[in-house]
């Protein structure tokens, strides 16, 4: 009889949500959750960690707490952490210990519709469904010991008189020990001279005068499992002749 009370109940909640206008929600009391997939850690400092999951079906109301003990069933009481934004699947814990390993527990969750009452104030009953665990250890990133050093490039006023001329990156710099996926932005140079953010391509464009020209650039890297992103400024010349 509850669980067809329950039903009655959440069939009329959408009803009346959709006579009135009222946006439509992704959490649902009364659906049965799909179990949270893929929680990984996605960043680390010395004393905090961030991690992330994935959800199927839009689902947005999960709970995750971190421990340094590992449990088969974990009972934590009130202090899980409920997590409903369905854009943000992830959460930062801080105030961690530097080396040390932790748990972090994360499962689906719903509010139950019955009223309960505890010293005359209502308390929300949760359905907890599949839950996943990530083991992790306070490590933070090394820093990336990427290295760029600007070259000197000719190009021939000739050839760059009647065509565009490109160069590719290892002519106008060298980049050692990346740890990361590269991109390139310029911060100061001719405006007839370009860089591709993504291949690091620089384009000299048809017309530019007789000159030695000097080039800024920020190089950026990513970064991977091991190193921190970093940002390296280089200087590099084109000497158009």
């Amino acid at each position: 009889m509850y669980r067809f009370e329950r039903s009655i109940s959440f069939f009329l909640i959408v009803v009346t949500a959709f006579l009135l206008g009222v946006p439509s929600i992704v959490a649902f009391a009364g659906d049965t959750p799909p179990a949270p997939d893929n929680l990984k850690q996605v960043s680390c400092t010395e004393d905090s960690v961030t991690v992330a999951w994935e959800t199927t079906g839009n689902w947005n109301t999960y709970q995750i707490i971190i421990s340094n003990t590992k449990q088969e069933n974990p009972q934590f009481g009130d202090e899980w952490i409920n997590c409903r934004d369905v854009n943000n699947m992830k959460y930062t814990f801080n105030h961690l210990n530097c080396g040390q390993t932790y748990y972090v527990y994360l499962r689906s969750a719903d509010v139950e519709m019955t009223n309960i009452y505890e010293n005359g104030h209502p308390v929300t009953v949760w359905d907890i469904y599949g839950s996943e665990v990530l083991s992790i250890t306070v490590t933070p990133k090394k820093e990336n010991p990427i290295s760029v050093t600007g070259k000197t490039a000719k190009v021939k006023y000739s050839k760059v008189k009647k065509k565009t001329q490109y160069l590719a990156v290892s002519k106008i710099m060298r980049i050692e020990n990346s740890n990361g996926s590269l991109t390139y932005k310029k911060t100061s140079g001719n405006k007839k001279i370009t860089i591709n953010k993504k291949t690091g391509k620089v384009t000299v464009k048809k017309g530019i005068k007789k000159s030695f020209y000097t080039v800024t650039v920020d190089v950026s890297t990513k970064g991977n499992d091991s190193y921190s992103p970093a940002t390296k400024s280089v200087t590099f010349y084109i000497n158009v002749n």
